[in-house]
């Protein structure tokens, strides 16, 4: 026994008091140590007083020491139990563990006590207590059915009073508690109910400013004062600030960045926690805001007086909040700047019946359910775009983002394939343009278009490309297209899983393209049937020119013509693809012009001559010498008596090819299904050597196979598995160290 003065133990006494109260590793949590008020969050069973008796703290104190001698504190390796049987007895540093790993219920390694902790998001908080000190062992007596806890003495200082029930054993549930059960009957549980962790904001959502959301004990409260601070508030005490006034929205982005943006969108502090999709801003009953993904914590702010650092502004685009942005059309000068007044048609989860319509703002426009159940657009009685099925009584917006007609038994006639978006709502505007739109933090995301183009084309409209052109292969086509025949991607982008039409998935992807040096970007399209091709195409080359040169973006677009492959078209319907085309891209000042004609490259078939030549022949009366076509090579391609403008291959097996109509570079080609790579990923050396040959080359297509081709593994965006320190990773590194 340790001999102690009154003075000694009474220091002890108070500072053993402040330790249990304050957060630590296994203590209690709940106390506000930069408050008045203290305010433990729960209540506790069994002796749950705070104040120690002084044979408690001798017992705390000898603990303490005796585990200091053994060396055993701080050292301790945990054993981890999922249950505690008859007869068996765990000590300090042994834990019982609910089978998601959340709850833990075992002897606090500093105190002694019997407590159950919860770790849902890494840091421990204690739910449960015994209010013992100076526990040393806890067993499970097979004898009498008793769970007892015992000093190092071996003397019993708590037992749950269960004996004459021999055969008992001890469970950890993830309903939050510990049992006794005997059989299936329970004798015993610690009996408390979880505190709760209110979600604040749940991903990809916002909080306006002059508005706070409670902690579940209400005690804490979360959000934008009315002068636009970012404050934690314990009651009316300001206990945290991120130091920054005039915020107008808060937002929770799904790219796990928290962000404060004010009217203009420009950025006053973020939390630097992008790349996390899917976490959400939570506020606990002990004053701690976080951001937690999963079960981890990646960004907090404790209940104490602390100024987080402002980053500096990030300027964004200004945006209306009440008219959709659209480009004026070509004869009305650049393609960026002008905004037609709108009208939302239908808000999430609202429904249209037949011989409903709505008019635009300036009534020149209408849209609705025809008599006949079709989905129509009209300007006056004329009628401008409709779905080609009939027999429809309701047009739904769900609430998952999806525009879709049913018939009166509630089967799907049509649908816009834009579900994933939940919020998203359909607006239709003075301009004659029909969009389901998405809105977040970034603006407003068109997912799907319709009604008149926005623009006109009247020949070139931008500069012609300038031979060799850097160009890679592009894939808009995601989530849908994450699995291939059922598998994943091999490969997962720094960004995750990602939607196409995400704006800010978008703009990351521009801004990578850039860096790369790339000038021409080739986006796989499968022909006017792929309902979203409108509105992701358009949202690629809008971003390409906001904040770059209008006139004349870094990186232009063209498409892929994948259809070509497997339907052999006759050259009247490769025709009305082109035209298609023409209506609603070439307009735009980021499509791609090579002698002053739109440029397009196809995926046709790689089989023999006569074949091949077919493929020439019909594709070159189809344009009629209005288009720059660029076939794929076959055998013997140079022995067709007509001859497109440009040949390339697709060779993603290969790590380079060097040919004089092309120079191509592969990263790696292993498709989701395959159980085995066709060619393993090319280390950073050699694509960096292969990139400083295709500069060197005079080929007139320098490609790059591909930028985001995940389901074929052929992707160079940035990914974990190939990091720098860039951020965009090494392939993107070499792309951009050699031009």
């Amino acid at each position: 026994m340790v001999t102690l003065t009154f003075n000694t133990k009474a220091m002890l006494y108070t500072l053993v008091n402040l330790f249990i109260l304050v957060r630590s590793t296994f203590g209690r949590i709940g106390i506000q140590t930069n408050t008045t008020k203290i305010q433990p969050s729960l209540k506790r069973r069994g002796n749950s007083s705070s104040r120690l008796h002084e044979s408690q703290l001798e017992k705390l104190v000898t603990t303490k020491k005796l585990r200091q001698d053994a060396h055993t504190r701080d050292l301790i390796a945990i054993t981890v139990l999922n249950e505690l049987l008859p007869g068996k007895k765990i000590e300090f540093g042994t834990e019982v563990r609910s089978p998601s790993g959340d709850y833990r219920f075992g002897l606090n390694q500093m105190s002694g006590d019997l407590v159950l902790t919860r770790h849902t998001y890494g840091i421990p908080q204690e739910i449960w207590s015994a209010g013992v000190v100076g526990g040393w062992r806890l067993s499970m007596q097979k004898s009498d059915g008793n769970l007892v806890v015992r000093d190092s003495k071996g003397d019993a200082i708590w037992s749950t009073r269960t004996q004459d029930n021999p055969g008992c054993r001890l469970e950890v549930n993830d309903g939050g508690y510990a049992e006794l059960l005997k059989g299936e009957n329970q004798l015993w549980t610690t009996q408390i109910v979880p505190p709760p962790l209110a979600i604040v904001i749940p991903s990809n959502q916002y909080i306006e400013q002059d508005s706070f959301v409670e902690s579940p004990n209400k005690q804490f409260s979360l959000g934008l004062t009315s002068s636009g601070e970012f404050v934690l508030k314990n009651e009316n005490e300001v206990i945290w600030s991120a130091g920054i006034s005039g915020t107008s929205r808060l937002y929770m982005q799904n790219k796990g960045n928290l962000v404060a943006r004010n009217s203009q969108g420009v950025v006053l502090w973020k939390s630097n926690t992008n790349k996390n999709p899917g976490a959400k801003l939570v506020v606990d009953d002990n004053g701690s805001a976080m951001v937690v993904r999963e079960k981890s914590i990646i960004w907090q702010a404790n209940a104490s007086l602390v100024v987080a650092p402002t980053p500096s502004p990030i300027f964004l685009p200004t945006r209306s909040s009440t008219s959709i942005p659209f480009p004026n059309p070509r004869n009305q000068g650049p393609a960026l700047g002008g905004s037609f007044e709108s009208v939302d048609v239908m808000l999430s989860s609202s429904n249209i019946n037949k011989g409903d319509f709505v008019k635009s703002p300036n009534e020149s426009f209408s849209l609705g359910l025809s008599s006949s159940g079709r989905f129509i657009f009209k300007r006056g009685g004329q009628v401008i775009w409709q779905t080609d099925k009939s027999g429809g009584t309701k047009l739904t917006m769900q609430g998952d983002g999806n525009l879709v007609l049913r018939n009166k038994d509630d089967e799907a006639l049509w649908k816009s394939e834009t579900h994933g978006n939940p919020g998203s709502r359909l607006i239709l505007d003075d301009g004659g343009h029909v969009a389901v739109i998405s809105s977040n933090e970034n603006g407003n995301t068109p997912l799907w278009l319709t009604g008149i183009p926005r623009g006109e084309y009247n020949g070139p409209s931008s500069p012609n490309l300038s031979f060799p052109v850097r160009s890679t292969f592009y894939y808009p086509w995601y989530p849908q297209t994450w699995k291939v025949r059922g598998a994943l991607s091999k490969h997962e982008p720094s960004l995750g899983f990602y939607s196409s039409g995400d704006y800010s998935v978008v703009e990351n992807h521009i801004d990578a393209l850039e860096y790369a040096h790339v000038q021409l970007s080739i986006a796989s399209w499968w022909g006017p049937g792929s309902k979203l091709d409108r509105a992701r195409i358009s949202l690629l080359m809008d971003k390409s020119v906001e904040n770059r040169s209008e006139s004349d973006p870094q990186v232009k677009w063209s498409v892929y013509h994948e259809d070509e492959y497997d339907l052999d078209q006759s050259p009247n319907a490769i025709k009305d693809d082109l035209d298609y085309l023409k209506k609603w891209f070439t307009w735009h000042p980021a499509w791609a012009y090579v002698d002053n004609r739109p440029v397009i490259f196809v995926y046709n078939e790689g089989g023999g001559v006569d074949e091949g030549c077919d493929v020439v022949n019909r594709w070159m009366t189809a344009g009629d010498g209005e288009w720059y076509i660029v076939l794929k090579v076959f055998k013997d391609y140079l022995t067709c008596e007509t001859q497109p403008d440009s040949w390339h291959q697709y060779a993603p097996g290969k790590d380079a090819i060097d040919e004089s109509y092309a120079f191509g570079v592969s990263p790696g080609f292993w498709r989701a299904y395959d159980k085995e790579p066709k060619l393993k990923r090319v280390s950073k050396q050699k694509f960096c050597t292969n990139v400083q040959k295709m500069v060197e080359s005079s080929a007139p297509w320098h490609l790059i196979t591909t930028f985001n081709e995940a389901g074929e593994g052929t992707m160079v965006e940035s990914s974990e598995e190939w990091r720098s320190n860039s951020g965009y990773g090494y392939y993107l590194d070499c792309l951009h160290d050699y031009q």
